[in-house]
């Protein structure tokens, strides 16, 4: 039997640990792990700890291998930002560069749009309206001006959100940080 390791203490590791639940108690075990999984998760982020990915784009732009501190930087702060949306119920759809919009949905593929720019529009919007069409989910999607090239924890130069703000984006905006993960 795999042993899967578990990052919370109390929590069942192994797939025999939940062998022999009915079906209300496996629903239940898996809401609790999901619950533990996502206060983890939302702790880490707080404390600014993010995954950044690697970029298939370095190897165009950093042939050497080599990436600029500043843009390392650029990098953890666009990661963190992502991160802390998705904590706060918003997901990524997309960047525009001024001209193209670009379909982004994960972490990766944004910052690959991201940093092949040197400055671009990221496009959010609240969870439940991520799913719909483009033109069905434009009322719904907020634009976060990023700016690359200057110090790096000042990526997030500007967003924009409407006047009534229905999903709460300016005041999730209000809170973030970007020189929190910088360290």
């Amino acid at each position: 039997m795999e042993q899967a390791t578990s990052v919370i203490q109390g929590i069942p590791a192994t797939v025999g640990e939940v062998i022999g639940y009915g079906k209300a108690e496996q629903k239940a075990y898996d809401h609790g792990r999901r619950d533990a999984l996502t206060a983890a998760y939302e702790a880490l982020i707080r404390a600014g700890h993010v995954w950044v990915p690697e970029l298939d784009i370095d190897k165009v732009l950093h042939p050497s291998g080599v990436t600029d501190p500043r843009q390392l930087l650029e990098r953890r702060v666009a990661a963190g930002l992502i991160a802390y949306l998705k904590l706060h119920g918003f997901e990524v759809v997309g960047v525009w560069d001024g001209e193209v919009y670009e379909k982004a949905t994960d972490t990766k593929q944004a910052m690959e749009f991201i940093f092949n720019l040197d400055e671009c529009s990221l496009r959010v919007c609240a969870a439940e309206h991520a799913g719909l069409k483009r033109k069905a989910r434009s009322e719904h999607e907020h634009g976060i001006l990023l700016v690359l090239g200057n110090s790096g924890w000042d990526l997030v130069s500007d967003w924009n959100f409407h006047t009534k703000d229905e999903d709460g984006f300016g005041a999730v905006m209000d809170g973030f940080d970007g020189e929190k993960f910088i360290l």
